[in-house]
């Protein structure tokens, strides 16, 4: 493991770079980000982590995400409601300043198709912003409106024009970027969704995580369904950012406001419920039958699950309130021995804030407002 420091300011966010396994990006913001200015930072491996470009911004800086279309650009997003692209050639000022968000921005996710050079933005003016990189456009391309605070967006690794979006009402939605409505809204968690990651295997799959402690994982092919493939309880507190593995479709790395950051590993749980005839943990394209299909759901936590029966194509198609108690519903008390336990990553001193996956070597990475960055491989 290689910890890290940024000292005089505390991390929001983390980014490995596409482009190389060995540049780190931090976006940091001085007092806990409730005033001062904010900070990006670019660490090399290859230098012995040495910080290799450095740029301040005029309020904290939450978000940080390379750019899919040239190496050395980079982008954040600030409390003043503005996103920047930097070049880390030259960090004096930003090559452009996107700014029509009306609050804090929360977000920038980069779109990873070659066809073009968009980003999105999330803030607390309840909104998602499509962008144009290069800031040819001047203005923003779209914007889809929400109906609370936007805490995350992600661009899909799968799909040109998809992003999802993660709500204060609890809600997960998903986006034509061509569209001004959701294609698909779930209601994810009763509380606050706080962060959201595409699985980078399976187009259909999303994980997120909240206030209410959990993570939760859904198939896209169940929706409107609001009852999750499984559900991972061990975190004491929200659950601030969520990573799903380019490595392994099975693992996941969280970080919570309990100051630990964990990863999982859902292996087991997932073959056992599809070796019990639960299609929606399958790898597979959907069919003309997959919406109407039942799914089950397994609460990660504690040994005592009740057995509950699947819910008829008509129970399915109904949005299912969050307070309904998430049981083993194909694996009953078999699952209790499938249950993943959470390796911790590490004990922080401050809140968890940001993990990313590198996605050249096996190794996650993660930042906590206690001011360090560690770096452990997987």
């Amino acid at each position: 493991m290689v910890c890290l420091r940024v000292d005089g300011v505390h991390p929001y966010a983390i980014a490995f770079s596409p482009y190389t396994g060995d540049r780190l990006a931090v976006a940091s913001a001085q007092h806990f980000g409730i005033a001062g200015k904010g900070s990006v930072s670019v660490f090399d491996r290859s230098q012995d982590w040495a910080t290799i470009a450095q740029a301040e911004w005029k309020d904290g800086l939450f978000s940080a995400a390379w750019a899919e279309t040239n190496e050395n650009q980079l982008l954040t997003c600030s409390g003043d409601g503005t996103c920047q692209l930097w070049d880390i050639a030259d960090m004096s000022k930003p090559l452009h300043v996107f700014a029509e968000h009306t609050k804090e921005a929360t977000r920038v996710s980069h779109c990873q198709a070659r066809e073009g050079a968009l980003f999105a933005s999330s803030s607390w003016d309840q909104s998602v912003k499509v962008w144009d990189a290069t800031g040819a456009s001047g203005h923003s391309l779209a914007t889809l409106s929400h109906q609370g605070f936007v805490y995350d967006v992600r661009w899909s690794p799968h799909r040109q024009h998809t992003i999802a979006s993660a709500c204060e009402d609890g809600t997960v939605s998903v986006w034509d970027t061509r569209a001004p409505r959701p294609a698909q809204v779930v209601q994810a968690h009763a509380h606050e969704a706080l962060c959201l990651d595409w699985n980078k295997y399976d187009a259909n799959m999303l994980v997120s995580g909240s206030v209410d402690r959990t993570v939760r994982c859904f198939d896209l092919r169940m929706a409107p369904s609001a009852v999750p493939l499984y559900v991972l309880e061990a975190h004491q507190l929200a659950v601030r950012t969520v990573a799903c593995s380019p490595f392994d479709v099975d693992v996941i790395a969280t970080g919570s406001y309990d100051m630990c950051a964990f990863l999982w590993n859902v292996r087991a749980l997932r073959t056992a419920m599809g070796q019990h005839g639960d299609t929606s943990t399958r790898q597979q394209p959907p069919s003309s039958s997959s919406s109407s299909s039942s799914s089950a759901a397994a609460t990660i936590t504690t040994p005592s699950s009740q057995v509950q029966a699947k819910p008829t194509t008509a129970e399915a198609a109904t949005v299912l309130p969050s307070s309904v108690p998430l049981q083993q519903r194909v694996l009953g008390r078999q699952a209790d021995a499938l249950l993943p336990r959470p390796r911790l990553l590490s004990k922080h001193t401050e809140f968890v804030t940001g993990v990313d996956f590198n996605v050249f070597a096996p190794e996650v990475a993660h930042c906590s407002w206690d001011s360090t960055i560690c770096v452990h491989p997987v």
